[in-house]
């Protein structure tokens, strides 16, 4: 199918909002989840992308600050923002396989809003928030969960509140991690303080309201997880490593095999350039890195060692990892939005659509990786 047709498809279908369902099948594994705003119209789409192809979800837009998918593609989360007011009117809840939604109200006020996680089974969403009971009253911070289900009509939306005591005279929220069988991990934070720090999750039950201190896991910032392994990336400057001159920011790429403070860090890749990211990619057999300054070019970084120079063309983006490589956007004749999946031997186009690629929800990558894993070799200064 040509792209003009495509863009007619698109176009179409977002003709149809007011009657057209949802995908009948959540997003798999392999998928991700996309989402874009259509410039200047009251127009987004969802697009559900994997190597072979896509699905589009035609939607409304929306003034976001988040938007989060549950890990089993079922659900999507939004905090919608009232920008004149400054507060958040509410959380939408969107299903992505056509049964049915919600609107979830924090706060008679809300301020601010973490979204963290789905339970388990996808009937529950735990968020963060900070807000007051009325304009007259202090704010307040802690967590919330949701039943996704419950009646947003109801006066009595059914809720579990679990408030953070202010500490040092500040409104404290949290960090939220995974939602696990014992409960949903968090780290209290501090509200609009500098970037938190690295800490141990404590675990929430809200349905028995049982914490846990310690629940072995632990927040890293400035990371990029493979959720299936544990193995993490951080960008860092390492003064025994080179850096040309006048270049500024990171020049190393530390490998973690666990998120835990204590792990034993090395030094996968440097580039005295600079390196402006580095994501997960294949699957979780290799990291792709964008050395600062280079608009025409990333280096792949293999387990075994391999590094390759991968050039492409001015205007490319990364937008995400893949099973099979990952994804890119890049702009068009047209005025519109290429997505194209990037494999090491080649590329496919797979769909253009208007605005920019915000990613809701990465694939699941690094499931069909060996156990333990084959970490990456040591780069010595």
């Amino acid at each position: 199918m040509t792209k003009p047709l495509l863009l007619a498809l698109l176009f179409s279908l977002l003709l149809l909002i007011p009657f057209q369902p949802a995908v009948a099948q959540p997003a798999g594994d392999n998928e991700a989840i996309l989402y874009m705003a259509y410039e200047g119209s009251a127009a987004g789409l969802v697009l559900i992308v994997s190597p072979d192809g896509y699905r589009a979800i035609p939607m409304g837009r929306y003034q976001r600050e988040q938007m989060i998918a549950s890990e089993d593609g079922r659900w999507l989360a939004i905090s919608v923002r009232d920008t004149v007011d400054d507060v958040i009117l509410w959380v939408p809840i969107i299903a992505l396989d056509d049964s049915g939604g919600n609107t979830l109200f924090p706060l008679p006020i809300t301020r601010a809003v973490k979204l963290g996680s789905f339970s388990p089974d996808g009937r529950y969403l735990a968020l963060a928030v900070v807000g007051q009971q009325s304009l007259d009253a202090p704010l307040m911070g802690g967590l919330m969960v949701f039943d996704i289900f419950s009646s947003p009509e109801s006066d009595e939306q059914a809720k579990w509140w679990l408030p953070l005591e202010p500490r040092q005279g500040q409104v404290m929220w949290a960090e939220i991690g995974d939602w696990i069988a014992q409960g949903v991990q968090f780290l209290p934070t501090c509200y609009q303080c500098d970037d938190p720090s690295a800490g141990e999750f404590a675990l929430w039950n809200p349905f028995t309201e049982a914490i846990t201190p310690g629940a072995g896991a632990y927040f890293l910032p400035d990371v990029t997880v493979l959720e299936s392994t544990g193995e993490a990336l951080r960008l860092e400057v390492d003064a025994a490593f080179p850096l040309d001159p006048g270049a500024t920011g990171a020049n190393v790429i530390r490998y973690l095999p666990a998120v835990r403070p204590d792990a034993a860090v090395m030094t996968l890749y440097a580039d005295p350039r600079g390196i402006a990211w580095a994501q997960w990619v294949l699957d979780g057999q290799a990291v792709l890195a964008q050395p600062a300054g280079v608009f025409d070019a990333w280096v792949l970084i293999y387990r075994d060692g391999r590094v390759v120079e991968y050039p492409h063309g001015l205007g490319i983006r990364f937008v995400v990892g893949s099973t099979g490589g990952w994804f890119v956007e890049s702009g068009n004749a047209d005025g519109y939005t290429d997505i194209t999946h990037i494999r090491p031997d080649g590329s496919d186009y797979l769909v253009s659509a208007d605005g920019g690629a915000a990613v809701i929800r990465p694939p699941h990558l690094g499931r069909n990786l060996p156990d333990p894993p084959l970490p990456f070799p040591p780069v010595a200064p």
